[in-house]
Parts: C-alpha cells; structure tokens; sequence
C-alpha cells in the first residue's frame, strides 16, 4: 500500500478528472493520475479521444528531468491503391458552417495512445499497471452522466458512429445518439480494458485485436497489417525549450509543430515594444500565417529533425494537466480524430481517422508517404522557474491550440494575470481573413482591432470551445491552483 498522493488534477470532464484523482488518493504518483486519467477519457470523453486514437506526454519530475513522450500516429507501412479503399465522405453540421471529413477502413493508422500509457508507467509509474484501468473499468460500469457539453459533441459526430457496428457501439440507444441528462455504461470497453490490463497493452499491438484489425483491412478496404501494429514506437524526445518573461517554457516540438508556434508566437510578441499589446497580438498571429503560407512548417521541421512529416489540425483533442505538492507534473493531449467509423469486433474501441483529414493532406488524399511520423498542432506544455514547474497547460483546438497557448501564457506572464483569470481570458484568433474576436473586450480595446486588406472582424456572442480548452495547474508558494477552461467544460479536482 502506498500513503495517500497530494496532487491536483484539471480535465476536460468531471469523470476524467476523477479517475486520475482517485489513482492519486490510492498512492499513485502525478504520472500514474495523468495515465489513468487518459484511459478514463477514452471513455467518458469518446468524442474526442480513444484508446484507438494518438497523443503525447510531457513529463518532468521533482528532480528537473524532462521528457517528451511522442505516441502519435505514423502514416502505414504499405499503401494500398485508392480505388480499392475503404474511404468516404461525412458532412458535419456546425452552428454556422458545414465540413466534410472522410472516414472508412482507408482512413486509420495505428492508434499510440496505448503504447504511450505503457511505455510512460514503465518509466516513471508507481503502481502496478492493472491499478490504472481500475476507476476506467469501475466507472464504465456503473455509468456516466451526460452533461450538455458531451451531448453536444454526441451530436456532431453522431453520423460516425452510426456508421460503427450496433453491437459495439455504446454511444446509440435505439438507433439514437444519447440525450443529455442521461447515463450511459460501457461494458464492452470495462470488458477490454480488464483484458489489456491483466494480458497487457502489447495485445493491442501484437495479440488477436491487431490481427481482426488487418483481417478487415485486408477484406474491406484499409491500409493496415499487423506489421503496422508490431512495428509501432513510442518516441522519447527532449522537449522545446525557450525563454519568455523570465521563465521557461517546456512544450513539444518537432516533427509537430504547434509548440515551435507557440515559441515563435511569444518571441514576436516580447520583440514588439508596443504598449497596445491587443494590436501586437493580432500583428503576431498576421506574420505567422502569413509565414505559414510561404512554408515555414518545413523549415521547423527540417531545422529540428531529420524526419520526413506531414502535417495535421485535429480539432477532437482533449487535455490533462496532473500536479503534485513535491513538482512532479504531467501535461498530456490526446486525440481520436472524428473517429473512423470503424470499431474493433468485440472491443468498443474506435480507430482514427487520421487519414482522412483535408488539412492533412496538402497534396490531395491519398498521396502521403509511407511510414512518416504525422506532424501534430498538440502542444502539452510547462512553465517552469528557479524552483521547478510553476504551471502546466495544454489544450485541445486544432490550430487554435497555438493562439490559445499563445494568448494564455502570454496573459499570465506578461500582463501579470493569474493563471485562472488568464485561461478565462478573451481569445482572439485569426482564420482565413477573418479576426474571429470571443466576447469580452470593452469598447476602447474592440476599437483596435483594425482589419487590413481582405480581413473582416467576427465577434462572437459567447465563448466557445473552437477557441480551445486551456487546462492548468500551477504552484505559487507551496500552494496548489486548477482551472478548468469554461469553454470545453473543464473539471478540477484535488485532494487537500
């Protein structure tokens, strides 16, 4: 038995926050909170992420030792001819806008978020392995609560899953998405995740779940082969590391991206002298794109890494941020995708859809190179001073993940607002032409948002999570604080 874990946790829901709680009460350390937390997430948070899905972790421990712990999706070994795929349109429906992904056995890859849970316990865990499925088990059995939040992602996504299999979808009752207000159980993955737990995570890779996965490939039309799921790793890297307002920050780079933004994002900002910081923001965000246009992800990429990538701007991501008393920390994203439509027989475990992303595919579909570690925008993130780390942070949001980390950090930092009201914050953002502006400027700071050229300025009514969902937490002076971002109904819990 271990003693009880002082820590504090902050997630995307009540659930998530709760199962890394409930490891940490048990004695598990920060890490084994953020691991299980994950695993939880995969299923009170299916719509944004799964155990089929990819992510990363970053880790520093009370000592100062960092890593960065890449599980994210890597493009098949094989490629198969495009007329023989699996591979179809589905339209979502958005409050104002309409887009179009694509789904089907032809848009999977191998899923690391297993393999990454695995290989961070075998690092830094505390407890044994099967105690982390336990709350994810016990919580999918019993039952879980749908707010308005996750009824709405149900909602958007509601076309995929009812392309998956009835028997082992957990997300239809009757042939109807789940309401809010509701409770649902997930038997089938409680089922899985005991399986995984005691047989362990190579299963997924190696065992009768990779072998189904060809099996359908071969016969309906996807890349994957077993080869894809034994030659799976997991890649360990010293995080990004930069100077901003005296401190530093620690986040993920290349071959993903979102974290050189970020870094670049706050260097433009600290070298503009301008006292209209509203000003200096919208002219940071103007040059990044602008060089993004004239293709500066490649050069990032080719500057930090000798690795061929291509890239993506998922927005069905979802953040974890674990501290303890000691300044042991955990920042971890995790994505699925929109989800394949695919669920592996038996299992309740939706594969991605990595493949099958527009943004991701500049050269049109299907023209990815084989075997090429997929470049993220998710940038799990550490400000860290003389004492250790002081905040940790992260969000979900496509490529709204670098304005919001941007902004956040630069909020707290460099305005001197405390981390709450910081991720609280109005956000801006900057998007085809287009100033999107989230409500709560007064009139004077409205006034200096000048569009230029072919820009239009878009303020909205309320918050919204397209804005992302910045989850902390942070120290100050022995003292541990959370928050939760409002606009993707973040959860924090602690235990003291």
């Amino acid at each position: 038995m271990f003693n009880k874990t002082k820590g504090i946790i902050s997630a995307g829901n009540q659930f998530t926050a709760q199962a890394g709680l409930d490891v940490l009460n048990a004695g598990g350390n920060v890490f084994d909170a953020a691991l299980a937390a994950c695993l939880m997430s995969f299923v009170s948070e299916g719509t944004l992420t799964a155990a089929g899905g990819s992510g990363f972790l970053l880790a520093q421990t009370s000592n100062g030792k960092s890593c960065l712990y890449d599980f994210f999706s890597s493009t098949p070994l094989k490629k198969r001819a495009s007329d023989e795929l699996d591979f179809r349109p589905v339209k979502f429906d958005f409050a104002s806008a309409q887009q179009v992904y694509h789904i089907g056995l032809g848009s999977m890859t191998v899923g690391g978020n297993l393999a990454g849970i695995q290989s961070v316990h075998e690092d830094l865990g505390r407890i044994p392995f099967e105690e982390l499925f336990k709350p994810a088990i016990q919580y999918a059995r019993s039952g879980i609560f749908v707010d308005d939040y996750m009824a709405f992602l149900f909602g958007i996504v509601k076309d995929i899953w009812k392309e998956a299999d009835d028997r082992f979808n957990y997300m239809l009752k009757d042939g109807k998405i789940i309401e809010s207000g509701s409770t649902f159980t997930n038997n089938i993955v409680a089922d899985t995740f005991e399986y995984l737990s005691k047989n362990g995570i190579r299963e997924f890779y190696e065992g009768e779940m990779a072998a189904k996965v060809a099996e359908d490939c071969l016969f309906k039309g996807g890349h994957l082969q077993r080869s894809d799921f034994e030659e799976y790793e997991v890649i360990k890297r010293d995080p990004l590391q930069f100077s901003f307002s005296g401190k530093n920050i620690l986040t993920n780079g290349a071959p993903s991206v979102g974290g050189s933004f970020v870094c670049l994002g706050l260097n433009l900002l600290e070298e503009n002298h301008s006292s209209d910081w509203i000003a200096a923001m919208i002219e940071t965000q103007r040059k990044i794109n602008k060089a993004r246009l004239t293709g500066i992800d490649k050069f990032i990429i080719a500057n930090k890494l000798n690795e061929q990538t291509i890239q993506n701007f998922f927005g069905s991501t979802t953040h974890i941020s674990v501290m303890d008393s000691e300044g042991n920390a955990a920042s971890v994203t995790t994505t699925n995708g929109e989800g394949a439509g695919y669920i592996i027989p038996d299992t309740g475990i939706m594969l991605n859809n990595m493949l099958g992303e527009e943004d991701l595919m500049p050269d049109g579909f299907h023209n990815w190179k084989e075997n090429i570690r997929i470049s993220s925008m998710m940038a799990p993130s550490m400000i860290t001073g003389k004492e250790g780390v002081e905040c940790v942070l992260g969000t979900g949001g496509s490529n709204r993940i670098r304005t919001a980390l941007m902004q956040v950090i630069f909020q707290h930092l460099n305005q001197g607002k405390n981390i709450d009201t910081a991720v609280e914050y109005p956000r801006i953002h900057i998007q085809d032409d287009v100033i999107e502006v989230e409500p709560g400027y007064n009139e004077d700071q409205l006034k200096k948002i000048i569009p230029i050229e072919n820009e239009s300025v878009n303020i909205w009514d309320k918050k919204a999570m397209y804005f992302g969902g910045v989850h902390s937490v942070s120290i100050n002076k022995d003292h541990l604080n959370g928050v939760g971002d409002s606009r993707r109904s973040g959860v924090v819990l602690k235990n003291f």
